[in-house]
């Protein structure tokens, strides 16, 4: 399953669909430092964790920050579809920023409001 929104550029959309084909541990937490490996080998620089702050004084976080070349692929790999991962990514607002889903398990039927993509890959 992917869903890619027309406004990801071609050469993202190449990538979140190599993404797709790739196969990685069942375990998010696992699967969140395999895909960092991943699009490294894709020449990008990753921030794991990205800090997300809150008037309210809340800190939540973002998987993963892939930088290059001046575009930004935002990433939350969750086991399931989860609303809070949704709300912290439309946290992130920035011109070549691009939000994504990696899903382990589960399946989605559309791409919410927002959301740039979301696929779901495969596990062992």
């Amino acid at each position: 399953m992917i869903f890619i929104d027309n406004r990801v550029p071609t050469n993202l959309v190449g990538v979140i669909q190599r993404i797709a084909g790739q196969t990685f541990s069942s375990h998010a937490g696992k699967a969140h430092y395999e895909l960092i490996h991943y699009l490294e080998h894709e020449a990008f620089f990753c921030e794991s964790e990205h800090s997300i702050y809150y008037p309210d004084g809340r800190v939540e976080r973002i998987d993963i920050m892939a930088h290059r070349d001046g575009e930004i692929l935002a990433i939350e790999v969750d086991a399931r579809m989860k609303n809070k991962s949704v709300k912290r990514l439309l946290q992130l607002e920035g011109g070549g920023l691009y939000r994504v889903i990696v899903l382990l398990h589960g399946t989605c039927s559309r791409i919410p409001e927002g959301i740039h993509a979301i696929l779901r890959v495969n596990v062992n």
